[in-house]
């Protein structure tokens, strides 16, 4: 008959942090991700007209946006005719290559369209930009 003999010792409870790390990392990396590629628009929400040949465009100088009752905006600030044009002659000052981009609202009149375009020509920009967006596609499903 074998006797069998229990350690008197008890065994200490461990924590293996070992997964708790792999969590804590894979939630750094996914804050880290959504946070620095979201695209974030400036200035006053407006509703962009659609264009098929429209193209995406990565780098930005000044946005100026135009709303629907003729207002200008750069970033959240109002300016009139004359202040975007004194803005872009200031950019102008610092850097050669100014490229204005005009955000419309798709109800804006055109003269609205037409007078910042002149704004900013006149304040020296080398070229002005009207930003769009792409329609979606009907999918069939």
């Amino acid at each position: 008959m074998a006797i069998i003999t229990r350690d008197s010792r008890r065994r200490k409870p461990r924590v293996d942090i070992v997964p708790m790390i792999d969590v804590m990392f894979f939630l750094v990396l996914f804050f880290v991700m959504f946070t620095t590629f979201r695209t974030v628009e400036e200035g006053i929400p407006v509703n962009l007209p659609q264009s098929s040949s429209g193209e995406s465009v990565t780098v930005q100088e000044l946005v100026v946006t135009v709303t629907r009752d003729g207002s200008f905006f750069i970033g959240n600030e109002e300016v009139s005719p004359l202040g975007l044009r004194s803005a872009v002659a200031s950019m102008v000052s610092e850097r050669e290559n100014v490229v204005v981009f005009v955000r419309g609202d798709q109800e804006a009149a055109w003269r609205w369209m037409v007078t910042a375009h002149e704004a900013a020509k006149e304040g020296g920009a080398q070229e002005v930009i009207f930003l769009v967006v792409q329609p979606q596609e009907e999918r069939l499903i």
